[in-house]
């Protein structure tokens, strides 16, 4: 086992073993940061619902319904389907990681053969965060990576995800919340705001 970095002034220490959903939560990450803010957008999703529903129905409701009839109903579909939007949106990053969507499982199957074709991400880990970077220190190997090869990162309920760039597929460094003590998380964030771009 590599030594561990001298302890500094204003350092977070982290210490964990990766898991594959520590690993999905920063692919996941990475794949929110960017995807087009309208795709995000609630108003957006239910007008595009909305306008499905209107083409799936429309014809058989004209034909079967009479017209006020028609606009109610629709009115209803749109109101449900924007309650189901909303609460979607409302739903916390926590939740979502135990419910089987579809970005999860596919990101969850990649983090599998990620972690399956190189066992050494499972290790016992501990990382030093502080001014200078990042100092890590794995049971079996030891690296130290300067602030400008991790330039920007994203938070999540359950990690910090740091990216080599803000572009897709740019390698992650995922650091699990759960690896920090109670007051370090604020102290981490803080480092993060002034040597790190956060995505939105």
């Amino acid at each position: 086992m590599s030594t561990p970095p001298p302890d500094v002034d204003g350092a977070v220490r982290l210490t964990y073993a990766l898991t594959v959903d520590d690993l999905t939560d920063g692919l996941l990450a990475q794949s929110a940061a960017h995807r087009p803010r309208f795709l995000r957008s609630p108003l957006f999703l239910t007008a595009v619902a909305a306008l499905a529903l209107a083409i799936l129905l429309g014809d058989a409701l004209v034909f079967h319904v009479a017209g006020l009839n028609v606009v109610a109903v629709l009115i209803g579909w749109v109101v449900a389907i924007a309650g189901l939007v909303f609460v979607v949106h409302r739903v916390s990053d926590a939740t979502l990681r135990r419910l089987p969507v579809g970005a999860r499982v596919i990101f969850g199957l990649t983090a599998r053969i990620l972690m399956r074709g190189t066992p050494t991400l499972a290790e016992r880990t501990r990382t030093v965060v502080d001014g200078t970077g990042l100092h890590v220190t794995a049971e079996t190997a030891g690296w130290t990576a300067a602030w400008a090869q991790y330039p920007v990162h994203r938070e999540t309920d359950g990690s910090f995800a740091l990216f080599a760039s803000d572009r897709t597929g740019a390698q992650i460094v995922v650091l699990p919340k759960r690896g920090l003590a109670e007051p370090d998380a604020e102290r981490l964030r803080a480092l993060l705001a002034t040597h790190s771009r956060r995505l939105a």
